[in-house]
């Protein structure tokens, strides 16, 4: 499962960080186009009637390329950034008005 990595783990401790890099990178959207958005109620830039929730095809949700650098999201507990709660709701109203 893990040796399509870029960047192999090179103890257990840090294959356990890429589990839970993976698993929140699955839950938060990588773009205006992503269709994980709709999981929370926002309708992705482009979407079609075939979008399905949670179904982006971006590099940021796939587990192989967790090594390269690129847009990324922070990670949870950072200071400088609000609540996921407060980012999809300041989306939400933005693209609203």
């Amino acid at each position: 499962m893990f040796s399509r990595l870029l960047v192999p783990a090179p103890n257990e401790r840090t294959r356990r960080h890429y589990e839970r890099l993976h698993a929140e990178f699955q839950r938060t959207p990588c773009s205006p186009q992503c269709s994980v958005g709709l999981r929370y109620g926002i309708v992705p830039r482009g979407a079609k009637a075939k979008t399905q929730p949670g179904r982006c095809k971006g590099r940021a949700h796939r587990r192989d390329t967790l090594g390269l650098r690129g847009r990324r999201v922070t990670e949870p507990g950072d200071v400088e950034v609000p609540p996921r709660e407060t980012l999809i709701k300041s989306s939400v109203a933005q693209r609203a008005a």
